[in-house]
């Protein structure tokens, strides 16, 4: 009798415990629809692709992803940094069924789709501010060419003439940010050029350094100036590998660095709160000047090597 007992006691245990199993599944499948039975789909405009200049933030978007189980999409024009390209992929994404789009503008008529409202799904941009309703994962641009300018500031008297390149005039924030060194350098009263990618060889010759805000030209610039054996310093922007050989050999003096990694995670993060309602991120990616002398600071090697920190 005792022997009969105990077996449909632990037959009651098993069967409490499968049952608890299946309510348990059940309450998750119910209670997070969105996420495991809706899974989004995000959409990644990029203007170029250049492994080292964004191989950080892709790396942090797809990080967001898989935190918010959402499915990325990676699109790049045939053409780099072609506008119209970039439209048609926008407007093919939406009409795909694309749950939301990071955009990295290539010029300004792609922002203008914004400011249109012709983009009908949660949207964010880098690098380039459309207007105040789309958020802009990006460093503060007036911050960037501050920074950029006081560093050449403390390499050269005022009496230096600086060379600043812009290799994409119709990308609205790579011109924000040169419109910033500008300001700061005058106030400097630096003498100034101003080049495009059309004549920038012509004056180089008549610079004293050159300030390239602007991460893939300015690889593309240390390796011109490397097999010209031209050693002009060279002040610029970003988070790449050649950035921070630049900065070990003394080729770049100094460089504008911010966490890559963490600008993509946020994009996305982003776009999933929008799309989950729950409350976005407000944090925007913190700018580091660094020089070879001070670039493994500890706080310094948190952005300069997210990763690994």
């Amino acid at each position: 009798m005792k022997r009969k007992l105990s077996n449909f006691m632990q037959l009651g245990i098993v069967a409490a415990l499968g049952i608890s199993v299946l309510l348990s599944i059940f309450i998750q499948e119910v209670s997070f629809p969105t996420v495991s039975e809706n899974r989004m789909e995000i959409s990644v405009i990029f203007r170029e692709w250049n492994s080292s200049t964004w191989g950080e933030i892709r790396l942090g978007m797809e990080k967001a992803a898989s935190d918010y189980q959402a499915e990325l999409r990676f699109l790049t024009p045939q053409e780099a940094n072609s506008p119209s390209e970039q439209q048609h992929l926008i407007e093919q994404e939406i009409k795909n069924g694309a749950n939301g789009l990071v955009v990295i503008p290539a010029a300004e008529q792609v922002l203008q789709l914004f400011s249109d409202n012709k983009i009908t799904v949660p949207s964010v941009t880098i690098e380039s501010h459309s207007d105040e309703q789309i958020p802009c994962f990006t460093p503060d641009s007036e911050k960037v060419g501050q920074l950029l300018a006081q560093a050449a500031a403390e390499d050269f008297t005022n009496q230096a003439t600086a060379l600043l390149i812009n290799p994409l005039p119709d990308n609205t924030g790579i011109q924000e940010r040169l419109e910033s060194v500008q300001k700061y350098l005058i106030e400097d009263h630096f003498s100034i050029l101003s080049a495009t990618s059309d004549n920038w060889t012509e004056l180089l010759p008549q610079s004293d350094f050159v300030i390239l805000p602007e991460t893939t030209s300015a690889v593309w610039l240390l390796s011109f100036l490397e097999e010209e054996q031209l050693a002009i310093p060279l002040y610029t922007v970003g988070y790449s590998q050649e950035i921070i050989n630049g900065l070990e050999n003394e080729s770049i003096r100094a460089a504008v660095i911010w966490n890559g990694y963490g600008e993509g995670y946020l994009a996305v993060q982003q776009i999933a709160s929008k799309l989950l309602k729950t409350p976005p991120p407000e944090s925007q990616p913190a700018v580091i000047l660094v020089r070879k002398e001070d670039m493994y600071e500890p706080e310094n090697q948190k952005i300069l090597f997210p990763i690994g920190h």
